[in-house]
C-alpha cells in the first residue's frame, strides 16, 4: 500500500485544480496546517498498518482503542466508575479489568451495556480532545 493511495477527503492541495478536493498524503506538508483525519474501518482493514505509515512520516497519530483500555486502568477514574456500577468482580485476580467477565454480564443486557459505554465514551473523547491539543 502507497500512502500515495490514502485520499483525505475535504481536503484543498495547492496542486489540485479548482473544484478538486482531496488529497493524497505525500501532497500534505507543515504549511497545510493541521489537518485531522479519522481511518476508520472493520477489523483486519489495515487500520494499524494506515496509522503506522502516518507515524514513519513524521504524524502524530491516536488509538482510540488504546486510549479505551488506558482510561479503564486501574486506579482511574474509568475503573473506579465501572466497578462501582458493575461491582468488585469485574476486577480481576492482577487488579486489571476483567473484559471477560464484564463482557458476559452486558452482552445480552442493552441497558447494561449503554451504562457502560456512557462511562468509557466520555473518558475516551476527554482523553482524545488532551492527546490532540497536547500533540
Amino acid at each position: 500500500m502507497s500512502l500515495k493511495n490514502i485520499i483525505i477527503p475535504g481536503y484543498k492541495s495547492n496542486s489540485m485544480q479548482d473544484g478538486q478536493e482531496g488529497a493524497a498524503m505525500n501532497d500534505i506538508n507543515a504549511d497545510a496546517g493541521i489537518v485531522k483525519i479519522g481511518i476508520t474501518g472493520s477489523a483486519g482493514s489495515g487500520k494499524s498498518l494506515v496509522c503506522s505509515r502516518l507515524r514513519q512520516k513524521g504524524i502524530v497519530t491516536l488509538d482510540c482503542d488504546q486510549i479505551a483500555r488506558q482510561v479503564v486502568e486501574p486506579g482511574t477514574q474509568g475503573f473506579k466508575k465501572i466497578a462501582a456500577q458493575f461491582g468488585p468482580e469485574v476486577a480481576g485476580k492482577d487488579g486489571r479489568l476483567d473484559r471477560a467477565v464484564l463482557r458476559r454480564m452486558i452482552i445480552n443486557e442493552p441497558e447494561l451495556k449503554k451504562k457502560l459505554e456512557n462511562i468509557v465514551h466520555p473518558l475516551v473523547l476527554e482523553e482524545m480532545i488532551f492527546q490532540m491539543d497536547n500533540a
